[in-house]
């Protein structure tokens, strides 16, 4: 018996499809290996759906992306951008620089970690994360002021953006709250005249729970594009990944993997074994 897990392309197509109807500028999240479907597998599917900005959880997914690029995609090089959402340990930051990768700063010892390293080296393109609820990682907003006194004598750092993540976007009251603490964090850069490139807050769940009302330049979307219901209403997105058992030398569908997903409802149990419906 050998079970195969198949991605559905043409369901990826169709899910970039509804999150576009909401924000037509996405990041794509390719964390965790494209969540445990391999980046290799999903990238190509997503460059030739014209998206180009891309995040990570780590340095090596980072590179990965840009080698596809190079060996796959050599038309795209400089036009595709990829940012790491976590820390980048030092003997791996000149690598980073080198092979054009957008780093996350989130406390002040980082910051100053990251420019002394860097100090010798091109601009550094960073993104800056607020704490805006979510309490995991990100400079507090009373923190803004004195992030912008520091940012102002560092000569080559280029803030590609400003950014949050919404904690419970079922809670209305307190995602209305975080959105006005990002708000402010912004207008005090603004009223600062300090340059940045853009905004983003959106995550899957924001998106499709309030659809355009917190539209900013971007939307960081990860578990929508391979069909994983963000909400506990459903979205109706399309499932993504299907497990086939082969047996016999026949190939049968064995379950469909649609988390929440479409009118039928499957469930999948891990024993020890095998897996079960």
């Amino acid at each position: 018996m050998l079970i195969k897990l198949e991605i559905d392309t043409e369901n990826i197509k169709r899910n970039l499809e509804k999150i576009k109807e909401i924000n037509q500028n996405i990041i794509c999240v390719l964390k965790d290996d494209a969540y445990g479907l391999g980046i290799e597998s999903i990238l190509p599917v997503l460059i030739n759906e014209g998206c180009s900005y891309f995040a990570t959880a780590y340095i090596g997914e980072a590179l990965k992306i840009k080698n596809i690029v190079k060996r796959e995609f050599p038309d795209k090089v400089g036009k595709i951008s990829v940012m790491v959402l976590n820390y980048i340990e030092e003997n791996e930051l000149k690598k980073a620089v080198k092979n054009g990768i957008e780093i996350t700063i989130f406390n002040f010892e980082q910051l100053e970690k990251y420019v002394r390293v860097l100090k010798n080296e091109e601009r550094i393109k960073v993104h800056i994360k607020f704490n805006t609820g979510m309490n995991r990682l990100g400079f507090d907003e009373k923190e803004t002021e004195k992030l912008i006194e520091k940012i102002k004598v560092i000569p080559d750092i280029d803030i590609m953006s400003i950014y949050s993540h919404i904690s419970d976007v079922g809670n209305e009251k307190e995602t209305e709250k975080q959105i006005a603490r990002y708000e402010r964090i912004v207008s005090i850069f603004d009223e600062n005249e300090v340059k940045y490139g853009v905004k983003h807050i959106q995550a899957s769940p924001l998106l499709f729970k309030y659809r355009g009302k917190y539209n900013y330049d971007f939307a960081r979307v990860g578990m929508a594009i391979y069909g994983m219901e963000p909400l506990s209403e459903k979205t109706r997105l399309y499932p993504v990944v299907k497990l086939l058992l082969q047996e016999n030398r026949e190939m049968k569908k064995l379950l469909c993997y649609k988390w929440q997903n479409g009118p039928e409802q499957y469930r999948m149990t891990y024993l020890q074994n095998g897996i079960k419906e």
